[in-house]
């Protein structure tokens, strides 16, 4: 099943590429994670962000003079460290590896000779791949693969992204709207309203 829904983005960029041969444009992009955890619940987590990077590409296909579509492809490695809840001598870390799929809307803001300035929005839908738990506290193990959290994750992003010739520069915010943990974990331990929460930076580079 999980194969299946991967599939159909993959297929969904593919029909584009197809359909819009000649005004559609495509990129490598690569750069930093620095994610932690927001919601309710939230305050069992720390303030520490856990740093992982993001890579992948993208597509840009053109609408309007000053506007693209801009769906990507990405690797995003995510999560959060827990320092109260159980103790606050020992901190538990959940690392969180997904395939992302965000369909961003580019929109030009400012143009100075050949540097742009562009903001980007949207939604995203992410499918986990990996996740981890490890922690300092010795009556805990670490582990992989626990089953504690959803294998769907989906929000919005906004961001800023400068653009010189082919090369691009970007920082973006995106919040998660969905609770990282699944409804039987959650409902053992107070941690239903539990989302992402990820700046990422990142340095893009269309195909010429």
């Amino acid at each position: 099943m999980k194969k299946v829904l991967l599939v159909y983005p993959f297929l969904f960029f593919t029909f584009i590429v197809n359909s819009y041969a000649e005004t559609f444009e495509i990129g490598f992009k690569g750069g930093m994670n620095f994610s932690n955890i927001y919601g309710k619940d939230a305050p069992f987590f720390g303030q520490d962000v856990l740093i992982g990077i993001n890579s992948g590409f993208f597509g840009e296909l053109k609408l309007l003079d000053f506007l693209a579509f801009q769906p990507e492809t990405s690797l995003d490695f995510k999560g959060g460290q827990e320092n109260a809840f159980f103790s606050n001598q020992f901190t538990h870390k959940y690392s969180l590896s997904y395939l992302e799929f965000p369909m961003m809307l580019k929109a030009k803001a400012l143009t100075f000779q050949k540097l742009k300035m562009n903001v980007v929005a949207g939604p995203y839908i992410a499918f986990l791949l990996n996740e981890s738990y490890s922690t300092s506290d010795p009556i805990y193990r670490t582990s992989s693969n626990t089953g504690k959290f959803n294998y769907f994750d989906f929000g919005l992003g906004f961001g800023v992204s400068f653009e010189l010739e082919n090369i691009i520069f970007e920082g973006r915010y995106e919040m998660g709207l969905s609770s990282v943990f699944n409804g039987s974990y959650a409902q053992l331990i107070p941690l239903k309203d539990v989302k992402n929460s990820v700046f990422l930076i990142s340095v893009d580079r269309k195909s010429v």
